[in-house]
């Protein structure tokens, strides 16, 4: 785990079942959504990127939020405007509901994309960090075969 994700352990353990543990976490930037089709992606105006990313079954709680992948879920928490404190709990996605994490170099920074099995696509990018290649190691950690 980061530093940024060891500081705030305690807010980001608090909604995780007795059991379940907290592998990474980093604060994003949603990009881009593409649904299921394949046809569209939005990448508009954060109106409607948050409301395709909803339509699809990615429950983001805003432009700019936390990921956190556990062993069994990807949180998703609400973040403080300017300096992404982890706020509450919006949403999970079981891991089996996704096909894949990938971290994906583009320039200065990395870009991540979590594809759904209903092939709809959330990209984001890291909000200060450069890497988010911790998340890609997370998700095959927690879905390798035993």
């Amino acid at each position: 785990m980061n530093r940024w994700a060891r500081r705030h352990g305690d807010s980001l353990r608090a909604p995780l079942d007795d059991d379940e543990m907290l592998l990474a976490a980093d604060r994003v930037v949603m990009t881009a959504v593409t649904r299921q089709d394949a046809t569209t992606t939005d990448r508009g105006n954060r109106g409607k990127r948050i409301e395709a990313a909803r339509a699809v079954g990615f429950p983001v709680p805003g432009p700019v939020f936390i990921i956190a992948i556990t062993d069994r879920r990807l949180l998703l928490f609400r973040a403080s405007t300017w300096l992404g404190r982890a706020g509450a709990m919006e949403g999970d996605i079981q891991l089996e509901n996704i096909a894949t994490v990938r971290a994906v170099r583009r320039l200065r920074s990395e870009r991540l994309a979590i594809l759904l099995e209903n092939r709809s696509m959330l990209v984001v990018q890291p909000l200060w960090t450069r890497r988010l290649r911790q998340l890609q190691a997370a998700f095959e950690t927690a879905t390798a075969p035993d």
